[in-house]
């Protein structure tokens, strides 16, 4: 096995590694900035939900390859009326107002209840995304219903929808029984 380590700008490293079948591994380590991170429960269910909430979990890969991304699991809740939230955001896109997507970063977790949104504000941010690593965004009858502390602690109980996207690999959607994705 040869390994082959090549160090790039802003503190990008890539590792190539190449076997007797020659197929080769490239991993990426990127240094993230100094943002504060949401605390994550690691895919364990909430303590608390919403008794009308059901949970639905989803590989971030389909069978043919594709990646699923927010739009995805915004479709089957065209037009719902909640206050939205975007408590946490990591990904590839444009961020809305000219932000820089570390920015929005930034922003979405500073705020005590995150970066709120209406459902067109919402669908218009995701059509903009090219690729999700991390999320959390909840959706409510009211502002007031949107806790962070509670959230990212696992109680779910005020809210209507809550969709998670953890470390590019699965996403998590907490919403009314009647909810599909296809």
């Amino acid at each position: 096995m040869i390994t082959q380590a090549i160090s790039c700008p802003r503190g990008e490293s890539i590792s190539l590694i190449t076997d007797d079948l020659e197929r080769i591994l490239v991993r990426i380590s990127i240094e993230r900035s100094q943002i504060p991170r949401v605390e994550r429960r690691d895919g364990a269910p909430p303590k608390h939900w919403n008794i009308l909430m059901r949970q639905f979990r989803f590989d971030a890969l389909r069978a043919d390859g594709s990646i699923r991304e927010l739009s995805n699991f915004l479709e089957p809740l065209s037009g719902a009326d909640f206050v939205w939230s975007i408590l946490d955001f990591d990904g590839v896109g444009i961020a809305p107002n000219n932000m820089r997507m570390d920015e929005f970063t930034a922003m979405a977790r500073s705020q005590p209840n995150g970066i709120l949104l209406r459902w067109q504000e919402l669908v218009s941010f995701s059509a903009h995304i090219h690729q999700t690593y991390d999320c959390l965004i909840v959706g409510a009858e009211k502002e007031s219903d949107i806790d962070r502390t509670k959230i990212v602690a696992g109680d779910y109980a005020a809210v209507t929808v809550v969709i998670e996207a953890v470390d590019m690999s699965y996403w998590n959607v907490w919403a009314p029984n009647d909810y599909q994705v296809h």
